[in-house]
């Protein structure tokens, strides 16, 4: 079985230096609540939901635990995903998939460690700093803050939740291709135990709209290209939050009105992302001139 390092999951089960052997977080009283969002056309939003098999898999001498995903609010229907993850006693995460496994995180790593998250779009990431934040219970989580290719970009990793850019594929959060993942909340026993600051403070899941490709045709914004001021258009429909996403897929802008100053931004291009009532989401390109 071949073995190769990358990045990935990185704490999401909740190992720490005090740490040893299988870390209770391997326990599907847990449960991860990611929405995938794309920028095409028709633009949609679909959530997921993760835990893991309590049963472990046995392969080379090795126990896994398979990751298990849902489609549905509840977890009702879980089913696996083909991919297993272990962890030792060193403080490494290990990805098995494919016939193969890989090596997702050392928690040895300190400020300044560098590695690359896609080493074929020589993708760079550091360790900016450590710290730590309270969870909706009280416990106290570590955090590493992530720079990408050399600027601090608003990237991080909480202790026990993983990457708050996504859970299994979060390859594209240095460079956005119209298409990203990110984590809503994570839960414990049915519980919430954190909720992602970026998005509503009740939102924990995104439903699939078959209305998707109306929304995206009937809500324009002018003018684009644009040099002070963005105008969405929405027609009947409730604006609910409007962000501003550069091409590093960074929020820049936060508002909750149909007009959008973007008078101090540098030239160049940029996403719009509207929520809508129900939590729907549309997403528009424009230019800054």
């Amino acid at each position: 079985m071949k073995t190769k390092f990358i990045i990935g999951f990185l704490s999401l089960f909740g190992l720490s230096a005090n740490i040893q052997g299988q870390s209770f977080y391997l326990d599907s009283a847990y449960s991860w609540n990611e929405s995938y969002s794309c920028f095409g056309i028709p633009p949609y939003a679909i959530t997921r939901r993760y835990t893991v098999d309590q049963s472990p898999w046995l392969n080379d001498g090795k126990t896994y635990y398979e990751v298990l995903v849902s489609f549905h609010p509840t977890g009702d229907d879980f089913e696996g995903t083909g991919k297993f993850l272990r962890q030792d006693t060193t403080n490494h995460v290990y990805l098995y998939q494919y016939g193969e496994e890989s090596l997702l995180y050392d928690f040895n790593m300190q400020i300044n460690d560098t590695f690359y998250i896609d080493s074929m779009y020589g993708i760079i990431v550091t360790i900016g700093s450590i710290d730590s934040i309270a969870l909706l219970n009280g416990e106290i989580r570590k955090r590493w803050n992530l720079n990408c290719n050399g600027s601090n970009d608003g990237y991080f990793i909480l202790d026990g939740i993983g990457m708050i850019y996504g859970l299994l594929d979060y390859s594209n959060i240095c460079l956005i291709d119209g298409c990203g993942t990110s984590i809503l909340c994570l839960s414990r026993n049915d519980t919430i135990i954190y909720r992602n600051p970026n998005f509503s403070p009740d939102t924990c899941w995104y439903s699939v709209s078959s209305t998707a490709q109306l929304l995206f045709e009937v809500i324009h914004i002018s003018p684009n290209p644009a040099s002070t001021e963005i105008s969405i258009d929405a027609k009947d429909h409730q604006i609910q939050k409007v962000s501003v996403i550069d091409l590093l897929g960074s929020i820049i802008i936060i508002k909750n009105e149909p007009k959008v100053d973007i008078s101090f931004l540098p030239p160049g291009y940029y996403f719009l992302q509207i929520e809508l009532e129900n939590h729907q989401l549309v997403m528009k390109r424009f230019v800054k001139q």
